[in-house]
């Protein structure tokens, strides 16, 4: 961690990790050594920590609500038809 800003400059970046978690999910194309299209990929299930403990199933993606715990094909399924019509409230 100590050489890390080195191996920034050596990589002819003009910036180097600031230690502290990402304000914005986009941040991640930033880390060094990330490829673009890996960066691509990731990102619709990447978020950053927003003290939340929850996952806000209103405006997830559908392949992170299949990763909830109990969740099935056909749960994802009837939940991702209803969810239009729910509330902050309802969810």
């Amino acid at each position: 961690a100590d050489n890390e800003p080195s191996l920034y400059r050596a990589a002819g970046l003009a910036y180097s990790p600031r230690q502290a978690p990402f304000a914005h999910a986009k941040e991640l194309a930033l880390v060094l050594g990330m490829p673009p299209v890996l960066v691509e990929r990731a990102l619709p299930f990447v978020t950053v920590f927003t003290g939340a403990s929850k996952v806000d199933v209103l405006v997830a993606a559908p392949e992170v609500i299949a990763a909830l715990p109990g969740m099935t094909p056909s749960g994802v399924d009837g939940f991702l038809k209803e969810r239009p019509t729910l509330g902050k409230d309802q969810a």
